[in-house]
């Protein structure tokens, strides 16, 4: 079992908390002023990176790579209903995955730490809800309370979104 945690400054108040049975996805939906917002802090099994996502799951085969995979994947679908019903939400955390090569560790000037190959379990999330890249705020419209500056892009469906590193 793993913990997860989320800690919020006083001037939120805190509406619900949802846990997944695993520890490793915590959410909380947070209200200040006239904003309403889901917070969540993951925590997903080590070297996702280097096992990634599986076309299938085969219930069968019980490895350690099967186990890590299956626990990703259900996290990562708990945390797709929770958004689903949600204007603005936030996801956190250690995911233990990365996209791109620069987001691995330089380990000499030739090379960087496992990046792994094939589907990702974290781009699998962003496509099937929509956003645009990786470490970023999705919202259908400004939260000032969070005072992070944004860029609008416009989806397919022309509705306007922010998209802020963080």
């Amino acid at each position: 079992m793993q913990n997860t945690g989320i800690i919020l400054h006083k001037n939120w108040e805190i509406i619900s908390v949802r846990k997944h049975e695993s520890g490793g996805l915590i959410g909380a939906e947070i209200k200040n002023s006239n904003t309403t917002l889901l917070v969540m802090s993951a925590y997903l099994p080590t070297a996702l990176d280097g096992l990634g996502m599986p076309e299938s799951f085969d219930s069968t085969k019980e490895t350690d790579a099967t186990l890590k995979q299956e626990e990703a994947h259900a996290i990562y679908s708990t945390a797709i209903d929770w958004t689903h019903s949600k204007e603005n939400w936030i996801l956190g955390g250690d995911l233990n995955e990365t996209i791109e090569t620069w987001d691995r560790k330089k380990l000499s000037d030739q090379t960087y730490s496992y990046h792994g190959t094939g589907a990702k379990f974290i781009q699998n999330f962003l496509d099937e809800l929509g956003v645009f890249g990786e470490q970023s705020i999705h919202t259908k419209k400004k939260i000032p309370e969070l005072d992070i500056p944004a860029s609008t892009i416009k989806d397919d469906q022309a509705q306007d979104r922010l998209l802020s590193d963080i």
